[in-house]
Parts: C-alpha cells; structure tokens; sequence
C-alpha cells in the first residue's frame, strides 16, 4: 500500500513566444516529474497531438521539447503537448507512482 503523494510528470505552463514568418523560431517546454526529487532518473517522451505552424517541427532533449524552424503562414496555432514517463531504474516500490501521462495545450502564434 502506498502512504507517499503519488509520483507523476509534469509540463511546465508557459506562453510561447510570438513568431514571424520567415525567420527562424526556437523555443522549448520542460517537464519534470512531481514528488520525486530524483526526476532526472526517468525517461521523457513527448508527442504532439494537432498541428505545428507549418514550417516548423519538434524533437526531444532529456526533460525538454524543442520547438523551431521558419514558419510559411501566419496564424494561432493550438497543439497539445503530451508527456509519458517512465523509470529507467527498478526502484522495489520506493515510491508511489500515479499516472504516467499527461496533456496540457499550447500555443504559438504567428504574425
């Protein structure tokens, strides 16, 4: 039984810089994960679900999403940024662990 605030993934609120089309964008969002001061000991995986700005594309770095690229249309562009987590180590129940996925939406908007 667990008696711990359960451990869970975290993506950092943030507004998105305003891009321009035709110059290059770059900007990121961190996760973490809550509870568990040993966060750097799991693996991030982060997918979009809708549309980047065209133009521009994502990768991962450690607790990090990259956003850049130049943008070819002006526009408010929505997207949901969705995090998985999961341990690298065996940690034989030394935490509770609660959901391994969340979701949370952002947007980038083009001028």
């Amino acid at each position: 039984m667990c008696y711990c605030l359960p451990a869970k993934p975290n993506l950092h609120s943030k507004a998105l810089t305003n891009g321009h089309i035709g110059n290059n964008y770059s900007n990121f969002i961190e996760a973490d994960v809550t509870n568990d001061p040993n966060d750097d000991d799991y693996d991030y995986f982060f997918s979009i679900d809708e549309n980047l700005p065209p133009g521009m594309t994502y990768h991962e770095q450690g607790q990090r999403v990259y956003f850049s690229g130049t943008p070819t249309q002006a526009g408010t562009f929505n997207f949901k940024v969705r995090l998985t987590v999961d341990t690298k180590y065996n940690y034989d129940n030394r935490f509770c662990f609660g959901d391994d996925t969340i979701t949370k939406e952002f947007t980038i908007v083009i001028q």
